[in-house]
């Protein structure tokens, strides 16, 4: 039998929607597909301590472990109103996320990998299997998706996700009552959830055999809305939850739209894994992407068929790039600063539209995409093996390479304390010494030291207080070491005290007591893994010795001090003067540029380099 011309056209038009049968979900390979994206997040995790506990975590613990039970209706000790990610998530993992963070990060990796097969189950009633699976994975496949595993915090943006993801398939199966309640769980986790109100009336059934038409699920999204958005405004006029900086509208310093501009344009970037900032690897991204863009136009200007498929989709498309652009618009408020991670729920609704776009050109396209995004992903940088001396500069105010520095800091103190210090007496201070550049946030003030020991009496204490000698009940001062095979080390208080004395020696030229008490440090320091430290003592006794006049003995001494913490300023002064006093003038000025290399502050150094450059026959100081 003769099909009609009609038939013909629609048989024409293999849209993203596919047959509505689909196999048993144990026995569909995209379902599995979907499952195993989270894969590439933990290759690119590798080494990272996922799960550890750092900076906010410690508000939420302290909250949870030491403090009274709180309201359901306030911010948990610090802004905003999300009592899923806070009160019941800290309620429930407090006992477990220091002691096991591996667990967190486990729960974490299965609650991303289920919001990647809810999304596919969600879309596979009106789409292929495999366009599905190519948009469902779209959020798991950002590097950014490495943050939502490893930092026990970012369940607020992993539930969100995850409750958006449960109450797509519910919708898709029109179980209004359960996808409100997941609807309403993403909105309880972070605000961001808003945007599920735009997506449950479309994807909801609108067959002859639905339930519910899409007026009443708009109206049903919108009363849950309203209800939240009530309760919010509520808390905020109570000043039981507060913004950051106070009200959003009287901090504004950037028109709206500039703003929204902003945060579309990193939210794009984050969705392809490009950093906030340029990156090596962009022009090659960007250009991969361009193919595809250029290839699918092309397609669909030079075939009917896949201009008939752009029709069909053409629905999906604007709804997926609707969600994208209100999930941006909700982003605008957090400028200038950027966290990468934040734009995963708006992932959901670029990916939604680019496959669609692109299976309508062709299907061969969206596993182009997908290239193109494997690569962005693993060319972006992965977990630092080291705490380094100062943040990366990426562009972002936080992202994964400076999540896992802090992470690492944190695990490494916490372990180095704890192992030589199990309990700690009430009141007792641990000091902190040569921390690297812009990580004490990740400690929370002294909220970290006190969850660590579930006491509110410990506490932290910057150097510059150990040092004015004015702290009682100081155990000992943790210290980053730069080099070495551990970079968290423990340095006696006797030590540092006898050291500092030492300093005060130098600095009155009693040369002879002073090379003696740098030697007495040295010995009283245990951990011998404290460089720092022992650098420091080693090249202070180089001037002492110098002072002396036994320049052997003190290039030695700096010899020893470079060695263990090459950086040291006082080992390269030290070996300038040996060598400006041996008449070897132009190997002081190398040894001066070192130094300045490295402390360009350094006056007495450089006001040196300068009398030896302006006069060949100078004498050392």
């Amino acid at each position: 039998m003769r099909r009609s011309a009609k038939d013909k056209r629609r048989a024409a038009q293999p849209r993203p929607d596919g047959p509505p049968s689909a196999p048993p979900l144990a026995r569909d390979p995209w379902a599995y597909v979907c499952v195993l994206a989270v894969l590439p997040a933990l290759l690119r995790s590798w080494g990272a301590p996922l799960g550890e506990p750092f900076a906010d975590d410690f508000d939420f613990l302290r909250h949870a472990l030491l403090e009274a039970p709180g309201s359901f209706f306030d911010g948990f000790s610090t802004p905003y109103w999300r009592p899923l990610a806070r009160q019941v998530y800290f309620g429930l993992l407090s006992p477990v996320i220091l002691s096991h963070p591996g667990w967190v990060a486990a729960l974490h990796t299965v609650l991303l990998a289920a919001s990647g097969l809810l999304f596919y189950r969600a879309l596979r009633p009106r789409w292929s299997r495999a366009a599905a699976a190519g948009a469902a994975t779209f959020p798991l496949l950002m590097e950014s998706s490495r943050m939502l595993i490893a930092w026990p915090s970012h369940f607020q943006d992993l539930g969100a996700l995850f409750f958006a993801a449960l109450a797509l398939h519910e919708a898709s199966r029109s179980r209004m009552i359960t996808g409100l309640a997941a609807m309403l769980g993403s909105l309880l986790t972070k605000e961001s959830g808003v945007v599920i109100a735009l997506a449950l009336p479309f994807v909801a059934p609108t067959t002859d055999g639905a339930r519910r038409s899409r007026p009443t699920w708009a109206l049903a999204a919108l009363g849950v809305v309203g209800v939240w958005g009530a309760v919010y405004l509520t808390l905020l006029r109570s000043h039981a939850v507060t913004f950051p900086g106070g009200d959003p509208s009287t901090t504004v310093t950037l028109p709206w739209l500039a703003r929204f501009g902003w945060s579309t344009w990193h939210s794009l970037r984050a969705s392809l894994s490009l950093a906030a900032g340029p990156g090596a690897w962009d022009g090659f991204v960007w250009l991969g992407a361009g193919v595809v863009v250029l290839g699918g136009i092309a397609r669909i200007g030079s075939n009917r068929a896949a201009r008939a498929r752009l029709a069909a989709a053409w629905s999906w498309v604007a709804w997926g790039v609707a969600w994208f652009l209100v999930s941006s618009a909700v982003l605008a408020e957090v400028y200038p600063a950027w966290w990468p991670n934040r734009a995963i729920v708006g992932a959901v609704g670029i990916g939604i539209a680019v496959t669609a776009l692109a299976w309508a050109a062709h299907p061969h396209l969206v596993a182009a995409l997908l290239l193109v995004r494997l690569f962005a992903f693993f060319v972006s940088p992965a977990a630092p093996r080291r705490v380094a001396a100062e943040p990366p500069r990426s562009g972002a105010a936080f992202d994964f390479v400076r999540m896992v520095r802090l992470q690492r800091l944190v695990r490494d103190t916490r372990r180095v304390l704890t192992r030589r210090f199990p309990t700690l007496p009430r009141g007792t201070i641990v000091s902190q010494h040569n921390l690297p550049l812009l990580s004490e946030y990740a400690f929370a003030g002294d909220k970290g030291i006190q969850v660590w020991y579930r006491d509110t009496t410990v506490r932290w204490a910057r150097f510059e207080e150990f040092s004015a000698g004015e702290l009682p009940n100081v155990v000992g001062l943790v210290e980053w070491q730069p080099r070495g095979a551990r970079q968290v080390a423990l340095v006696e208080t006797e030590a540092m005290r006898v050291l500092l004395t030492g300093t005060d020696l130098l600095r009155l030229s009693r040369w002879r007591e002073g090379a003696a008490a740098f030697m007495r440090a040295d010995a009283l320091q245990r951990d011998r893994g404290a460089l720092v430290f022992l650098g420091t003592a080693a090249s202070k006794r180089a001037l002492c010795l110098i002072g002396l006049g036994e320049l052997d003995a003190a290039a030695r001494a700096a010899r020893d001090g470079l060695a263990l913490w090459p950086d040291n300023p006082d080992s390269h002064y030290a070996l300038a003067v040996v060598f400006l006093k041996g008449g070897q003038r132009e190997a002081a000025l190398s040894q001066l540029d070192s130094l300045l290399a490295i402390h360009p502050d350094d006056a007495g150094a450089q006001g040196l380099r300068d009398r030896l450059r302006g006069s060949p026959a100078v004498g050392a100081p």
